[in-house]
């Protein structure tokens, strides 16, 4: 909250809604809202994942939904666009959470079934 609030104190709050239109139509506007929130979506992803790494790639694959998405983007200010952007993140975290426990579940089981097998 602190960093966006220095962010709308630096830009005002009317500027970074005009980014948020003009990041639709306008790499360079893009850009600067990536600058703005990588740093937190990276964050935020860090604190669901516990892992850095892990993180990293989530966050990548959030700003590549939104780089594709951001045509179709409805809103028109920095709210909705912070919304958006998190409810991205918070999709692809769980995405990712959902692959590793459906992986580690399918590798439990082949180790169990080897194990048996051994057994026998």
């Amino acid at each position: 909250m602190v960093e966006r609030m220095a962010k709308t104190t630096e830009r005002g709050e009317a500027d970074m809604d005009s980014l948020v239109r003009n990041a639709k139509v306008d790499s360079g506007s893009f850009g600067e809202l990536y600058d703005i929130y990588y740093r937190r979506i990276l964050n935020y992803c860090r604190h669901r994942l516990f892992n850095g790494d892990i993180a990293e790639d989530v966050t990548s694959k959030v700003f590549l939904a939104v780089a594709s998405q951001i045509k179709a983007f409805k809103g028109k200010t920095e709210q909705e666009f912070g919304s958006w952007i998190y409810t991205i993140a918070s999709n692809k975290i769980n995405d990712h959470l959902r692959k590793t426990t459906r992986r580690n579940r399918i590798l439990l089981e082949a180790a169990n079934t080897l194990a048996k097998e051994f057994a026998d």
